[in-house]
């Protein structure tokens, strides 16, 4: 049976937001704003760290945590956090900060082209790609689902770039003041991602 080609997906209700589809979003995450400056881009030669972080830092307390279950869900917190990375860096032009999200629920997603320079680690962002989890990881750990998820984030940037780089927290990157990714993941997690990472890369 040929695939329509011209055949759009379902647009998502975003409260307190214009209604959006998946293709405006592709095109806004992954390739940029059309009418804007140039996206800043990099070699993929380039990247040698993959930053964890969690996305509690652009949510109010109490507004941050997040155990959504439905994929319009975790597009709605995507969205919310483009929008508020967006406003509060002043992004010029707009993008995502982060590479790839992991979802409590089992999900992973890619948001950038992996040749677009991010917004996720000060002095950082030509060198390092993120995976960020949905979440507030202060004093809790993420489920086991979404650790897992993190390594497969990881793993899916070792395959693309086809080696392993070092996984490091946000906070342990040079002359970083923040507690990102949360203060559950002290020094040697990275093992444990770096464990599951390993399983699902395949090296």
């Amino acid at each position: 049976m040929p695939i329509d080609m011209s055949a759009r997906p379902r647009r998502i209700m975003i409260p307190g937001n214009p209604p959006i589809d998946l293709w405006d979003l592709r095109h806004r995450y992954l390739i940029g704003v059309p009418g804007e400056r140039p996206i800043p881009r990099r070699e993929l030669s380039q990247i040698n760290e993959i930053a964890i972080h969690h996305d509690a830092s652009w949510f109010d307390a109490g507004d941050n945590d997040y155990n959504g279950t439905t994929f319009d869900e975790d597009i709605e917190r995507m969205d919310a956090d483009y929008r508020a990375a967006n406003d509060r860096l002043n992004l010029n032009p707009r993008r995502q900060p982060y590479d790839l999200y992991a979802s409590p629920n089992g999900r992973l997603y890619y948001v950038k082209d992996s040749r677009i320079i991010g917004a996720h680690v000060e002095g950082h962002n030509t060198r390092a790609m993120a995976v960020c989890g949905f979440g507030d990881f202060t004093s809790v750990w993420p489920s086991l689902v979404g650790l897992a998820i993190y390594g497969g984030g990881c793993a899916v940037i070792w395959r693309g770039l086809w080696r392993k780089v070092p996984i490091t927290g946000h906070r342990y990157f040079p002359a970083q003041s923040t507690v990102c990714p949360g203060n559950v993941f002290r020094p040697g997690w990275e093992a444990l991602v770096e464990l599951v990472a390993q399983r699902f890369a395949g090296f």
